[in-house]
C-alpha cells in the first residue's frame, strides 16, 4: 500500500481483501513488475507482494522486520500463491530500486 502510494501516487485500500478487488484479474503466467500478488493462508487471503520480475516478489516479511524478496518458485510461496491483479497501465520503465536494507530470503523457508 505504502509503496504504491509513494511511488506512483496510487492509493491503494487499506486490506489486503479489498486490494485483491482492485485493479485487473490476471493469471500467473501474465505477471510484470508492479503486479500485485496474493497469498492464502488458513483460507483467506492474508499476504500481498509486489512483482518484480524473473518469478521475484518483494513483500513485508511475516516472520521478520521489513520487506524482503522472495522467489515465487519457493514452494512456501508457491502453495500459498491466490491470484495476481494488474494495478499500473503500464510496468515500471527502470529497474525497480526499493530500498537498501531488503534481506533476500530465498535460503529462508519462504
Amino acid at each position: 500500500m505504502r509503496f504504491y502510494e509513494n511511488l506512483y501516487g496510487i492509493q491503494l485500500p487499506r486490506t489486503t481483501a479489498e486490494q485483491i478487488k482492485t485493479g485487473i484479474p490476471i493469471s500467473e503466467k501474465s505477471l510484470k513488475p508492479g503486479d500485485l500478488i496474493f497469498f492464502r493462508f488458513r483460507n483467506n487471503t492474508g499476504h500481498v507482494g509486489i512483482y518484480l520480475g524473473n518469478g521475484r516478489f518483494t513483500h513485508a516479511s511475516p516472520k521478520k522486520k521489513g520487506i524482503t524478496i522472495s522467489s515465487l518458485d519457493n514452494p512456501y510461496w508457491k502453495s500459498r500463491y491466490r491470484a495476481a491483479r494488474r494495478i499500473l497501465e503500464k510496468p515500471p520503465k527502470k529497474r525497480l530500486q526499493l530500498f537498501s536494507t531488503i534481506n533476500l530470503s530465498d535460503q529462508n523457508r519462504y
